[in-house]
């Protein structure tokens, strides 16, 4: 018995069944038919050496319709290359875009901010990608560099409406 068996009997949950689902072979999917701008295809065209998952494609179409999508795959099956795809598509899109990537850990955010790094490379978009993961990096001239207006607790109204007023200027 798994930890969480002895964890649920303990609590006085009842299992009353149990599901084993045996893994499966991935299939591949091409990613032509999908209209996607030529930036996000080099992404994809770098990126990929067997074509697209079944879940990695149908994510990526309802973004492009505009969709929500919330993805639970298991690890290293492609979740972050669909969350590049629709950053690619936002910035080709909307010029002015800004993506801001919420990590839980310190660590995640570092190897995130890599990836996002190589992805951007790969869609040849030229932008600024940057971590805040501490107040040491809410340095004023990091982030106007980064076009990012801060909140944090002791700010005052009128230290935001100056960096507001300098990143209106800076655009």
């Amino acid at each position: 018995m798994s930890n969480l068996d002895d964890y649920l009997q303990s609590n006085n949950w009842h299992i009353t069944s149990i599901q084993k689902i045996e893994p499966r072979e991935g299939q591949y999917y091409g990613y032509d038919d999908i209209n996607l701008s030529r930036h996000a295809q080099a992404l994809l065209h770098k990126e990929l050496q067997k074509g697209l998952y079944r879940h990695q494609k149908e994510a990526i179409i309802s973004l492009l319709n505009g969709d929500n999508v919330c993805l639970s795959t298991g690890t290293a099956s492609g979740k972050s290359l669909v969350f590049y795809v629709a950053g690619v598509e936002s910035l080709v899109k909307q010029q002015n875009s800004k993506i801001i990537a919420i990590y839980p850990l310190r660590a995640l955010g570092k190897e995130q901010e890599e990836r996002w790094i190589i992805a951007l490379h790969n869609a040849k978009i030229n932008v600024q990608v940057g971590r805040i993961d501490d107040e040491d990096s809410l340095d004023n001239d990091y982030l106007q560099k980064l076009d990012i207006l801060p909140y944090r607790a002791g700010y005052e109204v009128e230290d935001r409406n100056i960096i507001q007023e300098n990143l209106a200027m800076a655009s």
